[in-house]
């Protein structure tokens, strides 16, 4: 028996074969998705990816807001959550200007990085309730 190997069935079977790996969103996406254990969404790249997204707020103990002193919102951030003990607990690139994580009770250091330099701040996410940080740059 033989078989003809066509470019499309070849570029299929390549493409079925091949491993996914996340993406970084474009301004009409969002990204929703769990690193480690800790779930998280985030985008917000023109009006209605801001509504999409602040459409699954309800999911989330913690926003994170990057922005410009200006006001305009900020993305192509990166974040870093370290608990109590200074282990990191949620990493990410990319992420904005919405940042939204489910993080367990406890005390956090976020440190984030942009081209307009790094910040950190702490927090404490309580047993109920949500918390907002937002971050801003000149």
């Amino acid at each position: 028996m033989k078989f003809a190997l066509t470019t499309a069935g070849l570029l299929l079977a390549l493409a079925a074969a091949a491993p996914s790996f996340a993406q970084t969103p474009t301004a009409d996406e969002f990204l929703t998705g769990t690193k480690g254990s800790i779930d998280f969404a985030t985008g917000g790249i023109g009006e209605e990816q801001q509504k999409a997204v602040k459409a699954l707020a309800g999911n989330y103990n913690v926003l994170i807001t990057f922005a410009n002193k200006n006001g305009e919102y900020r993305a192509n951030v990166g974040a870093t959550v370290l608990d109590k003990g200074g282990d990191i607990v949620f990493d990410i690139d990319g992420a904005g200007p919405l940042l939204y994580v489910k993080l367990p009770q406890g005390t956090y250091r976020i440190n984030v990085r942009s081209d307009a330099g790094n910040k950190t701040k702490n927090i404490s996410v309580p047993p109920l309730g949500k918390r907002e940080v937002v971050f801003t740059w000149d």
